[in-house]
């Protein structure tokens, strides 16, 4: 039977530390090649969903489903080798004495020199 999304992340709740904690999260992309993005404060819990959906972190409850397999869940865990997912952090340091728009423009370009490497 064909799954109905790509990724689909139900009343799930993460959580980092005892402080950070994220509560009946809820997140649907559809297709594939969808481009999502999470914004919000320093420390609201952004790394923290990421890392659970790449398996790094367990979840207290609900269910992490790509492509109709579930990932997470309270009784289940598929560690992060068979997920078949890669999660990449990098830091862009904006430069004060530069226009913003300017310092997009060095990261992006930073960005292909990894590419090409």
């Amino acid at each position: 039977m064909p799954f109905q999304n790509v990724l689909q992340i139900t009343n799930v709740t993460f959580v980092a530390s005892k402080n950070n904690k994220v509560l009946d999260f809820n997140l649907t992309i559809k297709n594939e090649g969808d481009i999502i993005c999470l914004l919000g404060p320093s420390g609201i819990g952004k790394t923290t969903i990421l890392r659970s959906i790449a398996g790094l972190q367990k979840i207290v409850k609900g269910k992490i489903i790509l492509k109709g397999v579930t990932l997470s869940s309270e009784k289940r865990h598929i560690e992060p080798e068979r997920r078949n997912i890669a999660l990449h952090s990098r830091i862009i340091v904006y430069f004060l004495t530069l226009p913003f728009w300017k310092t997009l423009t060095l990261a992006q370009n930073e960005t292909e020199k990894q590419i090409m490497k």
